[in-house]
């Protein structure tokens, strides 16, 4: 294996080291995060100067340096938009920047988004008006199974639009399973935020957004759902 290899196999071993500091209790924690997440920038830097200046350059290389930056890039982002730092929107369109270039990956960006968005609009609007059959009274009193119905059929609204566009290589069927698949996962990513916040006791993430919470109560289904929507495009040979 080249210098260069090792090199970036090196990065993708500090990520998890640079997450584990970030949630460990102790003084100076982020501040030594941090210092992890210099040093394996560091590395991306002097991989690709030894890798071109020393003919190293491989296959394995092409393919693992821009994944361990991308890995690295969404591991920090993760934890800022986890503790209302960053809104989740900005973690959405950095994670598809890539996949298409110009306007077509600029509007699938923002369609991901908008599905996610008009899915908590419908599942609110059905659910209020129609909504008899709680979900999870437990954890989240004010969801109902006609809610979460009508925000699927509001994401798959929104990939149908997509699919008409004619940008991307997308059928009709699986547009149709992204707006479902999304969607549900959606709520998953909401649910599992309403119970982190009745396990530690408090109605809101945070009081950021006046009426709406922090922006993790804005931003937990856009981080499950943008991340799975990657998936199914990428599995479906869209992106």
């Amino acid at each position: 294996m080249t210098t260069a290899n090792k090199l970036t196999l090196a990065r993708v071993a500090l990520i998890p080291v640079f997450l584990v500091i970030l949630y460990l209790d102790f003084p100076y924690a982020r501040c030594a995060a941090f210092g992890v997440f210099v040093v394996a920038c560091l590395t991306d830097f002097v991989d690709g100067y030894i890798a071109r200046h020393y003919n190293q350059v491989t296959n394995f290389g092409k393919f693992m340096d821009p994944l361990a930056d991308k890995v690295l890039v969404m591991a920090a982002m993760c934890y800022l938009v986890e503790i209302g730092q960053m809104p989740g929107w900005c973690l959405a369109i950095v994670l598809l920047r890539d996949a298409v270039p110009g306007f077509a990956g600029a509007l699938l960006s923002v369609g991901v988004c908008a599905s996610l968005w008009v899915s908590d609009s419908f599942a609110y609007i059905v659910g209020s008006r129609i909504g008899k059959h709680k979900m999870v009274p437990k954890i989240s009193p004010k969801k109902s199974w006609e809610g979460f119905v009508g925000g699927i059929l509001g994401s798959v609204l929104i990939w149908l639009i997509l699919w008409a566009t004619h940008f991307y290589k997308l059928s009709l069927p699986y547009a149709l399973l992204c707006g479902v698949v999304v969607s549900i996962l959606g709520v998953i990513g909401d649910l599992i935020e309403s119970r982190i916040k009745r396990g530690v006791g408090v109605k809101d993430s945070g009081n950021l957004i006046p009426g709406h919470g922090g922006m993790l109560d804005r931003s937990d289904s856009l981080i499950f759902g943008c991340i799975t929507a990657q998936l199914l495009l990428m599995i479906g040979g869209v992106l």
